[in-house]
């Protein structure tokens, strides 16, 4: 009788903790692994640009992206950053769109938008001054992705953008996708 009522428990508890995890966009991994790439190409080369890293960390061959959903003391609400970098060549790349509340194509050449590529081996110039460009964010969940009860949100989409440096040489980003794991920060 005893391990009949250690099983009923034990059942009860487990299918609790179902009902808890179920989310349809949910990934297969937890914690979800984040991947981001992109084509770059300028006049002296072409390159497939890939982060070595699994994400979530602060500078070096790392890639992360945070969300400000009602703003902050300086931050506009809806506030999007994602960030980059990939350390044994010196390469990193980085934007922000501000007023992303939901999914959609946003464009770069907004004056609250910024997107760079920065080139530190092969050129040294910094590529900051948009052309053209958008960020497509097909999927945005500002938290609870991978736990209910995380501030760990999920966003996914792509992008492509057209910049220039100083010297008026320009980079083509294309064929750039993101599925990241989403910091999101709030004033609650």
């Amino acid at each position: 009788m005893k391990n009949l009522l250690t099983l009923f428990v034990l059942c009860a508890i487990l299918s609790s903790c179902e009902d808890e995890y179920k989310n349809p966009n949910r990934c297969v991994e937890v914690p979800c692994l984040s991947s981001f790439s992109a084509k770059v190409k300028t006049a002296a080369y072409q390159l497939t640009f890939i982060p070595d890293a699994t994400g979530g960390g602060l500078h070096c061959d790392d890639y992360w992206a945070n969300y400000y959903p009602i703003g902050s003391k300086n931050i506009e609400p809806g506030f999007l950053s994602i960030a980059t970098s990939r350390c044994k060549d010196y390469f990193d790349m980085g934007f922000w769109f501000a007023s992303i509340y939901d999914t959609g194509t946003f464009d770069l050449i907004d004056t609250t938008n910024y997107f760079h590529w920065r080139d530190s081996t092969r050129s040294g110039y910094f590529y900051d001054k948009p052309i053209a460009g958008q960020i497509k964010v097909t999927f945005l969940q500002e938290d609870g992705y991978d736990n209910p009860k995380r501030k760990s949100g999920r966003v996914q989409g792509t992008f492509w953008a057209t910049l220039l440096n100083d010297l008026g040489d320009t980079v083509h980003i294309t064929d750039g996708s993101f599925d990241m794991s989403l910091k999101t920060f709030s004033s609650e």
